[in-house]
Order: C-alpha cells, then structure tokens, then sequence
C-alpha cells in the first residue's frame, strides 16, 4: 500500500486523543487562555470591566467535584455560544478567600469550558499566569475517585461533564449582600455575581445546546459516554490474542502462529491468553517490524555537478541534495523517491504554483502541486528547471511556505521567472542579488523575510505586484518610484516613514498600506487608476486627501482615529467601505452613499443627542440600525450605572415603520426599566409584514435623567438583529460613554461680554431683568437659571434683585 500510514487503531486514536498532548493539538488550542480568548471572540477584561450581569456573570462555591477548597466560576458569551471560566486555589485563606475578596482574589489556576462550533464542549487547564496545562497540579485539583487522581486537559474534563454543565449553588452574593461598608465595590458586585436563578437559566440554557449537539451524533445524555468508556478500556483492559491480532491487522490464527516463530519478542501469547497495554505498547514497533520486514530501497547516488555548469545529458540525473525537495519533485513527476530525477524530467517544469505537474513523465495541465511544508532547505537541482515560470506564489498563493530556504543562488539563472515567491513562515532569505537578472519577474512576495535592502530588483521593470509583511526590516522603498507597470503593492505592518516613492504609479490598481503606522495617507491624485485601497490599522485621522478618487471602488480605513467622514460621501462608485474602529460620532455624511455601498461597520449602534451632559438635566440615548439590510426586526437591552442615571422613558423608534410598514413594538416598555439594578431588557420590535428594510435610523430612544456628576457606559446586552428569513444579521455593538458635569461649558460664541446684571442679554437693563430673577428666587442653581445668581454667591435671593435694579 502506497501510504505512510494505512491504518489507524480506533480504541488507540480515541484513547490518546481524548488526553494530552493529542487532545491540545487536534483541537489547536492554544498556549494561553488569553489566545483561546481572542479566537473565541470573548474579550474578559472588557466584559469584567463594562458589561457585568450582561456579557459576564460570575458565581463563588466553597468546594467542587475536583477540589476542597474555592472556587469562583463566570460565563461570558463566546463566539459559538458559552464560554465557562472558573477558577481555583490552593488555600482558602488571605486573598483566596472569596467570601472578603470577591473581586481581587488570587488564583492557582483554573479551567475553561466552551462550545465549538458545533455545539459540543472542549476544554482548556491552565495555571495562575493563564499557561495551558496538560494536567493540573494535584494540590489544586485532583479525581478522588479514580486510580490517578490527577486532572488532565480533555479526557478528565469529558469525564466529569457527560451532560454539559453541571449545577452549582452560588454561596458568595448572600454574603456580599449582607456586608456593610465592603472594601470593595458593593454595586459592582452585585451586578456580577448575578442572583441563583439567573446563573441557574445560564447553566439550563448551555446544558440543552449541548444535549442538543450532543443528539446529533447519535448519543445521548444519562448513558454511558463512549469517549471515556474507551478511554478507559484502551488504557486499563488487558489485551487478549484476537485483539493483539486485530492491532496489527492479522486473523487471529495467523497472528499466533508468527509469534510463536519470533520467540525473541518474548510474546508467549496463546489461546485464551491476556497481555498488559503497557508491555504491548512497549513491543508493539518491535512486533510491527518483525511481522511485517520493511523494504530497503536506495538513494542513487549522483555526483555533485561543477559550479556554474548545468549542461548535461538529458538522460543524466540531477543532483538534488535535499532529501525533502527530491521527495517533492518526485511525487509531482508520479514515481518513487529512490528513481533517478533526470535533466529533460526537470526542464518539463513551468509552474510550481498549483498550476498542474507532470506524472509518469508527461506534464499534467490543472493538477495541484505543492512545495508547502515541505522542510526543504536546500534548492540545489532547481537550476536545471530551466523552463520554470513561477515558484511559490501568484495572486495570493502561498505554495512555498514552511521551509527554511535561506540561499536563492541556485535559482540565479532562471531567467524565464515571471511570479517568485520567497516569504513565509520558515524562510530566511536575506539577500536578493542572486536574483538580480531574473528581470523577467512580474510577481514577486517577500512575505517576511529579513531583506533590508531592495536595489537588487531595481531593473525589474516588468514587475507587476510586490508584497511584504511586518518582519521585514526594511526602511526605503524608493526603488519602486520608477516602476510604472506596478498594478498591487502589499504592504503589511513594515514601518515605512517615507511614501512618497507611492504617489506617481500611473498602473496602480491595488495599494495596501496595512499595520505602517502611517498618520497620513500619501496623495494618490496621480493614480487615476486606483480601485483598492486598504489602509487598515494605522493612526490616520484626515480623509479629505481621499476626496477626489473617485474611482476608488474598496476603502478599508478600518482602526484608526477618523472622526469626520463628510469627505467620503462623495465616492459614489464605492462598492465597499469599511471604518469599523473608528471613533466616529456622526454617521449622517454616508446614508446617501450607503444605499449602493456596503458599509462597514453595520448593524447595532449607539449614540446620544450628546456626549457631555449637565447635572440634573434630560438627555435622550438612541439605539440605531446603521447602513443594515434587510432588517424586519430586532432586539436589545442595555445596562447603565444607576447611581448617574435615571431611565425616564422608552420611546419606539420611527426607523423599521419609515416606510408606512405596521410595526409591534414591545407592550409597556416603561415596565422593562430596572433602575435599582441599572438595566433596561427584553425591548424588541418587528415589521408585522415580514418584509426587510435597508439604511440607517433610531430603532428606540430612552430618555435619562442625570442624577449625579461622573461617567457612564452605556452596555448592549443580548442585542439582535434579523432578516425576512430569520436569520440573525451580524453586529457588534459598541460601548457609548457620556459624562455629567456640574454644569456645561458656555460655547466661545455663545459668551456674553456685557454686564452680568443684564440678565436676559438683550442689551438693555430693565424690568425684564428683574422678572427673571424673581422668577428663580430660592431656587437652586442650574445651567438654564445662572444667570440670575448676578451677585455670583450660588443662591439667587434678593441681593441679585437690589443689583439689578441698582443697575437702572
């Protein structure tokens, strides 16, 4: 069988692969909870920090299943649905304990439990520094039950959660309900750690996602669970000679019978007989090889040819010193790896790219080959690839990645070379001059190589794409001012200060200055050109240099520090735009546009009729539908802090009935206001005749109160949208901030240079003046009356009458 691995042992594979390592690396968690985090889309400190009791929710126990002492266990909202973090100690006293330290106690280490994508859980041990465990300190947690009382990552955790999530009762919010004058936040608190049933409805909802997923694979809860089961029967059964014969793909009878003819394995198996995993496992290569001799095959050997010479017989075979280059070459001509590569086999080669390869010794046109992976550190033996087109990439294709390729000499004299391909993990290519006469190359990636000086390619006048990434150490690139028939540059993260060489490319079609920490986009009005322009992730705060491309048809401007984008409304041929990480307040300029533009980011957002409020005065907050499409209905809630606000009222927003569709809106909104807890839930509204709507708009407005001076973070909390089919539309909600003060700042055009005892400004003094201060007399002062506090001692009262009328 030509294969490296014809079979695998199924009780093997899920014996090892539901423990570590095996178990980490299938499931390609990562080194740190964090990681796990930022792939699971579940930002902690956030959550912790500005949406507890919405996005977090937080319970302490005394002792769990695998441990005698605390345990404080949260719930956030993941990407596939739950992702449950506990934490664990090795005391209970000091900072550990979690009844006096509920928000700054210091753990041991603790466990992750979250749903992938298919609704099943995995999960993920790590210690006090956020580290992956492949088991977990026995001092900390241990299995009492079990004849290895150590907790390890996967097959411990499949063990103990059968059925999902198991119930747990929270001891810590009595407590800190009960503390009077705590050293820590009590408020805070008590939004975090939520009451019993809330965490009791997380606990039930998660459970029956998983008993769900569960389902369809054809098992079900309350049974045994067959990943355990097997687990423990390949670790702890003893085998017996049918199954030794099975493991090794032999009938009973035959198997027996080779064994007793290698008495040196010392394997005395017979009828009936049992032998110990541990000692098969120690044999097993050794019975493999005995049962099943492997065959010797032999590299030729060929002679090194002489430097500089790579003419030859076509039948003469080419010296490829790199065993895994030769493999490679092999498998893409269809023969072994020990049959000689000849000089006519390698000028059959035009395309290392995916393009198509040669079998048998004729060229196949379309079938994949690939050099990715492939360890190959050597190229020697490529110089008689004489024909060769393009090796690596094209357009994106990355087929030359995970090498360790440092040395480009040997490719110096293919001069039909149109695409090159050197970047990518692995590949360590520092010097460019062996490939300065390859003048042919029109594609050309860099990936991340340690290049730090690009004049070697300085006569590629035919060069059409160039690409780099953030390892590369470069700091001029003034070498591609000259190259007018450049069509793409891709530049992700290198530190260019200078992008001038940029600005008269008469052929650009695609520039991406990605991750350059660049505050300002170089002027393009050269390059009539340019339909893509990506410059995501830098410091850019001015736009209006972008004005006059109008036919830019993709804008990525995606996190930086743009405010104002009244100067991109005029990019009608735009396709997309994306500003998504911008602090943008105002997004008016671009609803026109958005109606033949998908504009980025959509969906859910907040805003305010302003951001700095005065002290007991109104304010309305808004929830908008932002450049959406097809939107039939929604649902959100917010949390706001109930010591700064006060929700008046729910208003229903006119953006889903803008079209004279009927709407339901939720009955009695006002009901759905809790301002002891500082939550507003469960509002919704829906397009009664199931059609969608596109644009932007209010869906809801909340009028608030300002109770007292600080800041405030308005929180989403289960926020949704959805289509005329019922599907959700994706959103991610920001946080909106606003602040009370005192009193609001006179606008600079607003001052009043005259007398302060005319107090209606109209540049008279009279009784009119007077009748104002009457009307606030004994009244405290606020921003519409403080005017009539003329005297200027923070109480009107009938000194600012005598002043004013002094003043006549």
């Amino acid at each position: 069988m030509d294969c490296e691995v014809p079979f695998v042992n199924m009780d093997w594979f899920i014996g090892k692969a539901s423990e570590p390592p095996l178990y980490n690396e299938i499931l390609a968690l990562p080194d740190t909870d964090t990681d796990l985090e930022t792939l699971l889309g579940v930002d902690v400190i956030d959550n912790l920090k500005n949406h507890p009791g919405v996005r977090v929710w937080r319970a302490g126990i005394k002792e769990s299943g695998v441990s005698r002492h605390n345990r404080v266990v949260e719930r956030h909202k993941a990407r596939y649905g739950a992702y449950w973090k506990s934490y664990d100690f090795a005391g209970s006293d000091g900072k550990q304990n979690i009844s006096d330290f509920p928000l700054s106690f210091i753990h041991d280490g603790g466990e992750v439990v979250f749903n992938l994508p298919n609704g099943l859980q995995a999960y993920h041990l790590f210690d006090a520094k956020g580290m992956r465990l492949d088991s977990a300190p026995t001092e900390i947690v241990s299995n009492q039950d079990a004849s290895d009382p150590a907790v390890y990552n996967g097959i411990s955790c499949i063990d103990c959660h059968t059925d999902g999530m198991k119930p747990f009762t929270d001891v810590i919010r009595p407590v800190i309900e009960a503390a009077q004058n705590p050293i820590y936040d009590k408020d805070y608190a008590l939004r975090l750690y939520v009451k019993q049933a809330v965490m009791d409805s997380l606990v039930q909802d998660d459970t029956e996602h998983f008993l769900t997923a569960l389902t369809k694979t054809g098992n079900s809860s309350g049974g045994s669970e067959p990943v355990s089961r097997f687990h423990r029967i390949y670790n702890y059964n003893a085998l017996d000679a049918a199954h030794a014969a099975a493991a090794v793909g032999l009938p009973k009878n035959v198997f027996l019978s080779k064994i007793r003819e290698r008495a040196d394995l010392g394997l005395f198996l017979v009828e009936g007989d049992v032998v110990k995993r541990d000692t098969w496992t120690s044999i097993f290569d050794a019975v493999v090889h005995a049962l099943n001799p492997p065959v010797v095959v032999s590299i030729p050997d060929v002679d090194s040819p002489g430097t500089g010479d790579i003419t030859g017989n076509p039948d003469d075979a080419v010296y490829i010193p790199d065993p895994n280059l030769r493999a490679a070459l092999a498998r893409m001509l269809g023969q072994r790896v020990d049959a000689p590569i000849t000089v006519s086999q390698m000028e059959q080669f035009t395309h290392f790219t995916g393009r198509g390869h040669t079998k048998n010794g004729v060229y196949v046109e379309g079938e994949a080959l690939t050099l990715v992976n492939k360890g190959i550190k050597d190229l020697t033996g490529l110089e008689y690839a004489i024909n060769l087109k393009e090796l690596s990439v094209r357009e994106g294709r990355e087929e030359f990645r995970g090498n360790g390729i440092s040395d480009l000499t040997p490719i110096s004299g293919l001069t039909q070379l149109e695409s090159l391909g050197i970047g990518g993990i692995g590949n360590y290519v520092s010097d460019l001059s062996p490939i300065a006469n390859l003048t042919n190359i029109k594609h050309l990636d860099l990936g991340g190589s340690p290049i730090s000086d690009l004049s070697p390619i300085s006569n590629f006048t035919q060069l059409e794409t160039i690409s780099f990434d953030d390892s590369v150490p470069l700091t001029d690139i003034s070498v591609l001012a000259d190259m007018e028939n450049l069509r793409a540059v891709f530049m992700w993260g290198p530190r260019f200060k200078d992008m001038s060489p940029l600005v008269n490319l008469p052929n650009i079609v695609t520039m991406s200055l990605c991750g350059n920490d660049i505050s300002e986009i170089p002027s393009l009005k050269n390059a009539p050109k340019l339909k893509k322009l990506y410059v995501f992730g830098n410091n850019v705060s001015e736009v209006s240099i972008l004005e006059d491309l109008t036919n830019l048809e993709r804008l990525n401007l995606r996190n930086n520090n743009i405010t104002d984008i009244a100067p991109l409304a005029g990019l009608t041929n735009l396709k997309w735009l994306d500003l998504t990480g911008n602090p943008i307040r105002d997004w008016t300029p671009l609803y026109e546009l958005s109606k033949n533009t998908k504009i980025e980011p959509n969906g859910f957002a907040f805003s305010a009729e302003a951001t700095l409020v005065a002290l007991d005065s109104t304010f309305t907050f808004n929830i908008d539908a932002l450049f959406v499409r097809d939107l039939t209905g929604w649902q959100c809630g917010i949390s706001f802090d109930p010591n700064l606000l006060e929700a008046i009222e729910v208003i229903e927003g006119d953006f889903l009935s803008s079209d004279a569709t009927q709407t339901f809106f939720t009955e009695n909104p006002e009901e759905r206001i809790d301002n002891e807890n500082g939550l507003i839930t469960d509002l919704s509204m829906l397009r009664t005749d199931g059609t969608g709507l596109n644009g932007s708009g209010t869906l809801l407005s909340i009028k608030f109160k300002a109770k007292k001076v600080g800041k405030v973070t308005f929180t989403p909390g289960d926020c949704t949208l959805g289509d005329s089919e019922g599907i959700e539309l994706p959103s991610v909600v920001p946080n909106l901030e606003i602040e009370i003060v005192e009193e609001l700042p006179t606008p600079e055009a607003d001052i009043f240079t005259g007398p302060k005892w005319d107090v209606n400004m109209d540049g008279e003094i009279n009784i009119l003046d007077l009748i104002i201060v009457a009307k606030y007399l004994g009244e405290p002062i606020t921003a519409n009356n403080q005017r009539a506090d003329v005297t200027g001692d923070k109480v009107i009262n009938v000194l600012d009458l005598v002043a004013v009328a002094n003043a006549f």
